[in-house]
């Protein structure tokens, strides 16, 4: 039993990390496509319920010229622009926390076994197979087996849910969420653009904005 728990730690050598780097890729976020405010709302005029009142809007015009209500018409015009203001503002507000993200997890360093030894190496350096060593109050650096140890996991960035969740020994965490208390040893099972972070980043931008298929990205 010594024998299988101290090969499970082992880590990797430089020479089986060069590999894994090159069938995996590095453990780097999608850089995300950012659009100016304008682009944005411009877009968010196609939501279906934005073009119901557009249409709304467009029919009103149409009897104000022939002497119908203008107030009832200038009513439509200002909900129009509200509802697409408060839209835009809402998916700007997701693309600066997900830059935020970005920006404090490449800062980031871990103590990662490699060829025998705990060697402290930048976020981006970690690949598929690595064994990690992590704190309380780090963030987890890529999707990954927990092998040892025990942990809460505040995992409100990826599934909006405020309350950390209990995590042990043979458990699946995900890059982006945080320990908040504990220590624990985990096994890197995706990075990069692999990851579980990386296709909320991809769907983000393509204005998904539902829970559903998070959830199910998480089940994979």
């Amino acid at each position: 039993m010594k024998n299988v728990v101290k090969e499970r730690n082992r880590g990797l050598t430089s020479e089986e990390a060069r590999q894994s780097r090159e069938r995996h890729g590095a453990n780097t976020l999608p850089e995300a496509k950012h659009k100016s405010f304008i682009r944005a709302f411009l877009e968010n005029l196609a939501d279906p319920v934005i073009r119901i009142l557009l249409g709304a809007l467009a029919v009103n015009l149409f009897f104000v010229f022939r002497g119908g209500d203008i107030i009832e018409t200038v009513g439509i015009a200002i909900s129009v622009f509200l509802a697409t203001l408060i839209s835009t503002l809402s998916e700007r507000g997701s693309e600066a926390a997900f830059r935020r993200l970005e920006e404090e997890c490449s800062r980031s360093s871990y103590r990662v076994r490699r060829d025998g030894e705990l060697a402290k190496i930048p976020i981006e350096e970690i690949v598929v197979g690595d064994v990690i060593k992590v704190n309380a109050g780090e963030q987890i650096p890529a999707d990954s087996f927990v092998i040892d140890g025990s942990l809460r996991l505040d995992q409100s960035m990826l599934t909006g849910e405020s309350i950390p969740r209990d995590i042990v020994a043979g458990d699946t965490v995900y890059g982006g969420s945080i320990n908040r208390s504990g220590f624990i040893t985990v096994k890197a099972t995706k990075v990069g653009e692999g990851t579980l972070l990386a296709n909320i980043i991809k769907m983000v931008e393509e204005a998904s904005g539902s829970k559903a298929p998070i959830a199910k990205l998480a089940d994979k």
